[in-house]
């Protein structure tokens, strides 16, 4: 059959993971998941069920069966523990619903039907079956997990592939570990993981078994790669209680989140440039820009040109890969603003200079008479006088007879500085020509 694209679906689907620890029986396939804990004589096994990998379920009908007639059978009342599958269904109230078959096997109660709703395609719980237990010490049962689903790819009913654990009768002086809530991990994420144990008192140890999808450190999980991290859990006993038998439980660990960061907008004029500036996730994939408003403004790799006032906005992605989902997009914001001229006219000798800089007209050696400043930019003139002219005064844009002018730009302006050479006095005329300065 068909399964959903994820990292682990290859390995599942040409190996069943089934191991029993004597008090605890975990089986796995590509799709379900169903562990059975140990049972003392007249006590209850409970019997946990899992989805493991349902992005295509859309509902589900499961079947949990064992033989009649045997050490098992089903409670009158409470057997049955929801997990996260049954939600408010569009059919009305009354469905999705868990319910026994009253035609098959009406009398035995052997074939429980569990049945859902799944429209997001959610890994969890689907829940916890309570059943049962009579006979003696040693003895053994199987349990069957089978099942159909719809398929959301295919708009078709499809088959689950069968997984069965075994139940067991064990001594009373026997200790039991107990799985608290399953803690939800991405890659990059940290989950709790809680145990309970028999009652020796000594800790419960938890290990992880898949490595390389996650590690343990004291009660925490934490996510490496995406697939199906599985936990172990050990007891030790003393002189009254045995060790308890290792129980073991799986869930996925599911891609990691990538953030995407954006430093200050650049300031950017019609045909003017600036550079967007972003940091993104752990997957070292380039973080990308496009223009989502082509007629403000362009971009190539992270250059913005301003083509038109406006606002101008900038989209920034970054892809995924095989542990990490692409990050989220994030946008930003930039004002196109209109370049104005500002044009200086040295009337004289002497230069003239502006902040910020572009400016630097007049003598000695200023040439650049004529600037485009973005619009409402503060410019500061200031007018330096030569060893033999004098500054008098400013005209056009500017006016008074201090060395520095400030304007703002709103409009091309032109200003005017105005020098005057320096006359030489009477007695200076008198000394010889090579004693003027």
């Amino acid at each position: 059959m068909n399964t959903p694209n994820k990292p682990y679906s290859l390995l599942f689907s040409l190996m069943l993971l089934s191991a029993c620890f004597a008090s605890d029986c975990l089986a796995v396939n590509e799709m379900l998941h169903l562990s059975v804990e140990q049972a003392q004589p007249g006590g209850t096994a409970r019997a946990t069920i899992r989805l493991v990998n349902p992005e295509d379920m859309e509902s589900f009908s499961l079947q949990l069966s064992f033989a009649s007639g045997g050490m098992l059978s089903l409670p009158t009342s409470n057997w049955f523990a929801r997990g996260n599958y049954f939600p408010p269904s569009p059919f009305g109230p009354v469905l999705p619903q868990v319910d026994l078959n009253h035609y098959d096997d009406s009398a035995s109660r052997t074939k429980i039907y569990l049945d859902g709703f799944n429209p997001t395609g959610t890994v969890g719980l689907v829940g916890v079956v309570s059943l049962s237990v009579a006979g003696n010490i040693g003895n053994t049962q199987i349990l069957t997990l089978s099942g159909e689903y719809w398929s959301k790819t295919d708009q078709q009913v499809k088959t689950l592939p069968s997984v069965n654990a075994e139940v067991r009768v064990v001594s009373s002086n026997d200790q039991t570990i107990i799985f608290g809530t399953q803690p939800t991990v991405v890659v990059g994420g940290t989950g709790n993981v809680s145990a309970t144990g028999g009652p020796s008192g000594n800790p419960v140890i938890i290990t992880s078994l898949t490595t390389g999808v996650c590690t343990m450190n004291d009660n925490v999980v934490s996510g490496l790669t995406a697939g199906i991290c599985t936990l172990q859990a050990n007891q030790l006993g003393n002189a009254n209680y045995n060790a308890a038998p290792t129980v073991t439980e799986s869930f996925a660990v599911g891609k990691g989140v990538q953030t995407i960061i954006l430093v200050a907008a650049p300031t950017v004029a019609i045909g003017g440039t600036g550079k967007v500036t972003a940091t993104g996730g752990v997957t070292g994939n380039p973080v990308t820009f496009a223009s989502q408003t082509p007629d403000v403004c362009s971009i190539v790799a992270n250059t913005v040109t301003g083509i038109k006032v406006g606002f101008c906005t900038i989209a920034a992605n970054q892809a995924g890969n095989a542990n990490y989902n692409a990050a989220q997009q994030v946008t930003q914001n930039i004002n196109v603003s209109a370049n104005f001229t500002l044009n200086i006219v040295s009337a004289g000798e002497g230069l003239i200079t502006s902040t910020p800089a572009g400016i630097n007209c007049g003598t000695p050696g200023g040439s650049a008479c004529q600037f485009n400043f973005t619009a409402n930019t503060l410019v500061t003139l200031v007018a330096k006088s030569t060893g033999k002219s004098l500054f008098t005064g400013w005209g056009g844009a500017c006016s008074g007879t201090l060395s520095s002018c400030s304007l703002t730009l709103t409009t091309d302006k032109t200003v005017t500085a105005n020098f005057v050479k320096m006359r030489k006095s009477a007695w200076k005329k008198m000394l010889p020509f090579n004693a003027m300065p």
